[in-house]
């Protein structure tokens, strides 16, 4: 993602009216995840309304215009097919590398992994969407220069 784009989004996410984040019941649970169905599955991958939810909420930020749901839809495909590709070729991204790309998101624009980590979830994103998405970011590339060797 250019830079200029990320720091757009970051800006919008600061700025953008908040939505309320889903209240936890003591770990992995929250109100979202009963609400959530399988929209589509992909190689036996499901995708699910959350997971679109998530992506509409991520594309706002970046200012997509469009039918975000269909957009959303195709990047989520996208990603499966790509981190299928990446697990046939063997490339994993170990979590520091996400984490450690997280952190330097936030400190690149004036912020504490905490802040940022606050934000997305109050913008419907969340953090862990947002690791998985740097994390298939640093996998595709990998795949992909590993293709052309």
């Amino acid at each position: 993602m250019p830079k200029s784009a990320i720091k757009a989004a970051l800006i919008l996410m600061a700025t953008a009216l908040a939505v309320p984040a889903p209240m936890s019941f003591g770990g992995a649970f929250s109100i979202y995840a009963q609400a959530s169905d399988i929209k589509i599955t992909v190689n036996k991958v499901p995708i699910t309304s959350l997971d679109i939810s998530h992506r509409v909420a991520f594309l706002k930020l970046q200012r997509k215009k469009g039918n975000l749901n269909a957009l959303a839809t195709d990047e989520l495909i996208d990603e499966v097919l790509k981190r299928s590709e990446m697990r046939r070729v063997g490339i994993t991204i170990p979590d520091k590398a996400v984490n450690d790309a997280f952190a330097n998101f936030a400190k690149n624009n004036k912020l504490k992994p905490a802040q940022l980590e606050d934000i997305l979830n109050k913008s419907g994103v969340t953090s862990k969407h947002f690791k998985d998405y740097i994390r298939i970011q640093m996998g595709w590339g990998q795949a992909v220069g590993a293709r052309f060797r």
